[in-house]
């Protein structure tokens, strides 16, 4: 069939980088005060404070039931 070698690109090196440096990320990583303070916010405060929002607006306290009574 006439048109199937058509499909060959040249790989762009910026993209090849890109993948290269994505699939070693864990050979580089070091903690610090910047990371430590990222991993901290977004693995215990975040969901805290979702949490607290979640209860706090949730409709069945707010009109006394409890989930025995839905």
């Amino acid at each position: 069939m006439g048109g199937l070698q058509h499909f060959h690109m040249a790989m762009d090196p910026a993209i090849l980088k890109l993948g290269t440096m994505s699939t070693n990320r864990h050979k580089y990583f070091r903690w610090t005060k910047r990371t430590a303070g990222l991993t901290f916010v977004y693995a215990v405060a975040m969901p805290t404070i979702l949490g607290i929002l979640a209860y706090q607006t949730d409709p069945r306290k707010a009109s006394g039931l409890t989930i025995e009574e839905d």
